[in-house]
């Protein structure tokens, strides 16, 4: 025979939790969907530790509240300095800020679909952090890397933005990959502060501007498809309009 803990050693959230506010190491998960409960700005879950998990479990995290108010919610904060935590496997809607780890190291996000509100973004990634299979549909900005530096971006979508699907600022060492940008301002947009990132095999589908690398840095792009966007490529070298005669390593735009 087993205890109740061993059988489920996790730490459940339920909606009488919200908000929650992490503060130990540990694996938690959501117990049922979650709303914020007040008409005021806040935290639904905080995040003040490192060593943390947090299973969505299929779950919602909508940041309205019942008398309809979503503005300045974050979904899931993460904490100034905290490290190592994986959140994953689930839903964040109408909020302003879906996952937010700006100022902490190695966060990982998979398996999300991140709802924001119209002014939102999707989520703000950390240092040495990796999304995977991540889906932003609106808001303002889908993945938004400032600062961040050595993140990873992996099989990952954003639809139905107002300005960038992808925003880069003030970053270096940042590897993307298979990530697809559709119906926005921007697909991909890199500052002049961007440095050093990598960008394979990704989609700009339907934006003003496809792949914009303003910075005049050590930047890459390999084997990228630029389609029906206003403008395919700023300042990306090894472009070919003909994919039939397009090197192995070439971007190519229609």
């Amino acid at each position: 025979m087993k205890t109740l803990d061993e059988v489920e050693p996790r730490i459940p959230i339920h909606q009488v939790d919200v908000p929650f506010s992490i503060t130990i190491p540990g694996s938690y998960y959501l117990a049922e969907n979650l709303s914020f409960p007040l008409a005021t700005s806040g935290l639904m879950i905080s995040v003040d530790a490192s060593d943390v998990t947090i299973d969505l479990n299929g779950f919602t995290i909508d940041g309205q509240d019942a008398e309809g108010d979503a503005f300045n919610v974050f979904g899931i904060s993460v904490g100034f300095g905290q490290s190592d935590i994986l959140i994953r496997n689930g839903a964040i809607t109408r909020v302003t800020f879906g996952v937010s780890a700006q100022s902490s190291q190695r966060i990982n996000v998979e398996d999300l679909c991140v709802r924001p509100i119209d002014i939102g973004t999707g989520i703000l990634m950390s240092n040495n952090g990796t999304a995977s299979d991540c889906e932003v549909i609106g808001g303002t900005l889908g993945f938004d890397m400032t600062v961040a530096s050595n993140f990873v971006l992996l099989d990952c979508v954003v639809r139905e933005v107002s300005d960038a699907c992808y925003e880069f600022s003030f970053n270096n060492n940042g590897h993307v990959e298979r990530c697809v940008a559709i119906g926005g301002v921007y697909g991909f947009r890199l500052d002049a502060s961007a440095d050093d990132l990598v960008f394979i095999d990704c989609v700009s589908n339907s934006n003003s501007i496809g792949f914009s690398d303003l910075s005049g840095q050590s930047n890459f792009f390999y084997r990228n498809i630029a389609v029906r966007n206003n403008i395919a490529y700023q300042n990306v070298a090894n472009t070919s309009a003909t994919p039939g005669t397009a090197g192995p390593w070439d971007n190519i735009s229609q």
